[in-house]
């Protein structure tokens, strides 16, 4: 399990006690400034199996860490992730200039990627996101997001290039450059534009709703909330309804089924679905299958076999990314802008 936490100004470095203290630096087995490519940089480290670090640039920032990497280490825990602060596997981290963060890893022994960003390289690619908010600029902090597949490949792509000296040429590189800092930006403007949502949200139903996302896995009663929320259970419900789009038992139900789904793609070992159902705040796997089916139109089962074979054919995946990319060599010449 790794784990990154964004230090805040002021706050206190408590780190987790029993782990050796390490250095990215003495960590580190690749390293390119520019990767043929003004405006991206892009380190790769060897972690040992446990340690810890504090690091802070003058750049923007994104970790980055495989997610099948522990796919057979069994001492890895199967346990739902909380909403929270902090990143861990298998999310991103997009770090912003002088930002300090912590990093802990335990059982985790293998690569960690970084890719620094120039902010003047950002505010380029931002020209293609329709309707961007430029005031993001001002407002980003660290950002933690969950990877989706593109962004995924994007990365081992350019671990890839990066490991292989760049052999595909300048042209392939910057169209890639340019794919990876579109999604990268995509996601932190959606995270934000999602963040501006909640705001406007009624205070007492935000909180019930972080109480769900929070307590998932234990029994919740709406009429309860409702009493604490100052509110009649029909103007709660109707309240709800309005910030959500659900009601209070169907938008619980729908955050038990994505973090199931979330374990039975994220986890590092052999996926129980008896253990994930009870995780998750369902009675037994066939209330589980039930609702799973219902909502995402698949069996568990059926969906971990799926997943298994996508697995087998991330190499291929990696290819229509690639041939992606290669379609949109017209507009690489474009980024060939000096960024540095």
């Amino acid at each position: 399990m790794l784990t990154v936490t964004p230090m805040t100004s002021g706050s206190a470095l408590v780190l987790q006690p029993g782990l050796p203290e390490k250095s990215f630096e003495d960590l580190l087995t690749y390293e390119s400034r520019r990767f043929a490519v003004d405006g991206l940089s892009i380190s790769i480290y060897n972690l040992p199996l446990r340690g810890r670090a504090v690091h802070q640039e003058d750049g923007y920032f994104f970790i980055y860490r495989p997610q099948d990497q522990n796919r057979n280490n069994p001492t890895t825990p199967l346990q739902p992730k909380p909403v929270s602060n902090q990143a861990s596997d298998p999310h991103g981290l997009l770090v912003a200039p002088n930002a300090l963060i912590r990093v802990e890893w335990t059982n985790a022994a293998g690569c960690l990627a970084k890719f620094g960003f120039c902010p003047r390289l950002f505010k380029y690619i931002a020209q293609s996101i329709a309707d961007f908010s430029y005031d993001v600029f001002e407002r980003l902090g660290t950002i933690p997001f969950w990877l989706d597949r593109r962004l995924d490949a994007l990365c081992r792509l350019l671990m890839e290039e990066a490991e292989d000296d760049c052999q595909s040429g300048s042209l392939y590189l910057q169209a890639l450059v340019r794919e990876f800092a579109l999604a990268v930006l995509t996601q932190v403007h959606d995270k934000a534009q999602k963040d501006r949502q909640v705001r406007k949200i009624n205070p007492s139903i935000l909180r019930s709703i972080l109480r769900m996302e929070e307590c998932f896995a234990k029994r919740l009663c709406v009429q309860e909330m409702a009493v604490e929320a100052g509110m009649s259970a029909r103007h709660f419900n109707r309240c709800f309804l309005h910030a959500t789009g659900h009601t209070p038992h169907d938008y619980l139900l729908l955050v038990r089924l994505n973090r199931a789904r979330n374990l039975m793609t994220h986890s590092g070992q052999r996926v129980c679905l008896k253990q994930v159902a009870g995780l998750c705040g369902f009675c037994d796997q066939t209330h589980l299958s039930r609702h799973f089916r219902r909502i995402f139109g698949i069996t568990p089962a059926d969906y971990l076999r799926a997943r298994q074979r996508s697995h087998h054919q991330s190499v291929a995946d990696g290819r229509n990314v690639l041939n992606f990319v290669r379609n949109v060599r017209s507009d690489a010449v474009a980024i060939a802008i000096d960024v540095a």
